[in-house]
C-alpha cells in the first residue's frame, strides 16, 4: 500500500501569499477524484461540485500531508 501525497513545488512566490490547503475529493456519483485549493472558510461553507459530471456528491479523501515549518527538527 502506498499513500497518496500532494506535493506543491516550492518557489519564492509560494512563500509570499496566504497558504491555502489542498483538499482531495472523490465524486460519489461517478467516482472521479480531484484536488481543490480553497480557503478553510470557503471549504466549510460550500460543498464542491464534481468537475466531470457536475454532481454535488463530493466525499473527502483522506491522505498524507506535508507541512513546511521554519523550525529544524
Amino acid at each position: 500500500f502506498r499513500p497518496r501525497v500532494n506535493l506543491t513545488r516550492v518557489s519564492i512566490r509560494n512563500n509570499l501569499g496566504l497558504a491555502m490547503p489542498i483538499y482531495e475529493y472523490r465524486c460519489g456519483e461517478c467516482g472521479h477524484r480531484w484536488n481543490e485549493s480553497v480557503s478553510m472558510d470557503e471549504h466549510d461553507r460550500a460543498r464542491p461540485t464534481c468537475p466531470k459530471c457536475h454532481a454535488q456528491k463530493a466525499e473527502p479523501v483522506y491522505s498524507a500531508f506535508f507541512a513546511k515549518t521554519v523550525r529544524k527538527s
